[in-house]
């Protein structure tokens, strides 16, 4: 009987033992798993944040062309001239009417180009808060030229004074 019971209790370690180890089996499975679907979840982030960086890069730079292509060009639409192609009026070539006439009349600017004057006194004013040119825009639609050595002997008389 005695034997029986020892026998009985090295069965039931037994299989305590194979319980507990199968346990730790599927625990160690299940943690596992865990794992990988964690790294593949923080792969699949860094994917979407990769591929949401590298579109606001490129809108970025979409962006910059098309601000450099505005302010490369005054692009303007010669439908009305019977014209195919859009004249190209770049900025240098406005700053150096600018600098040649010394006064310009925005309406005179538009007329020749097909715009809205709004416009013109637009690309004039940005130019202008970008100190690329330097003048007074009147209300009346010229804009007046000013060299810096100019508006320096002007703030000098008006120190002066």
């Amino acid at each position: 009987r005695k034997e029986r019971q020892k026998a009985a209790k090295a069965i039931e370690r037994e299989e305590r033992r194979l319980y507990e180890e199968k346990r730790r089996d599927i625990q160690r499975d299940a943690e596992e798993t865990a794992r990988q679907e964690k790294k593949e979840r923080e792969r699949l982030l860094a994917e979407k944040k990769e591929e949401e960086r590298l579109l606001r890069k490129e809108e970025e730079e979409q962006q910059q062309r098309a601000d450099y292509l505005e302010w490369k060009t005054f692009v303007v639409d010669n439908s009305t001239s019977g014209e195919d192609t859009p004249s190209l009026y770049s900025v240098q070539d406005f700053l150096a009417e600018a600098k040649s006439k010394k006064v310009l009349y925005v309406n005179e600017i538009a007329e020749r180009f097909s715009v809205d004057p709004k416009i013109v006194t637009a690309k004039i004013q940005r130019l202008k808060d970008e100190n690329r040119i330097s003048g007074v825009l009147q209300e009346n639609g010229k804009f007046v030229y000013i060299r810096p050595d100019e508006m320096k002997a002007i703030a000098n008389y008006i120190e002066k004074k």
